[in-house]
């Protein structure tokens, strides 16, 4: 992943087949190496993959809370719903 990033790569512009981006593959997994890296590229903490979910979504739902403050740190739209309605913000009082 280092090779590809020191190689000025978008690391917003990388998706899988469902959107995701590699934040929110990182904050799935739980991988704050790869989390403070992909923010250390100026990636996008709020793009949203095809049913609008966003990293700091991902993270909430995983009870990833280290993952989520490295989120918060780097402005992330706390108003930003998905397909169903929910932000991150009620995912993480449900």
């Amino acid at each position: 992943m280092r090779i590809l990033l020191d190689h000025k790569t978008d690391v917003s512009a990388c998706r899988g087949k469902t959107g995701a981006t590699l934040v929110h593959v990182a904050a799935e997994n739980a991988s704050a190496d790869m989390t403070l890296l992909l923010l250390s590229r100026n990636a996008d903490v709020n793009l949203a993959d095809k049913v609008g979910t966003t990293p700091p979504h991902v993270a909430v739902h995983e009870c990833h809370t280290e993952i989520v403050q490295m989120l918060l740190a780097n402005s992330p739209d706390v108003n930003a719903a998905d397909y169903d309605g929910d932000t991150a913000v009620h995912l993480a009082v449900a």
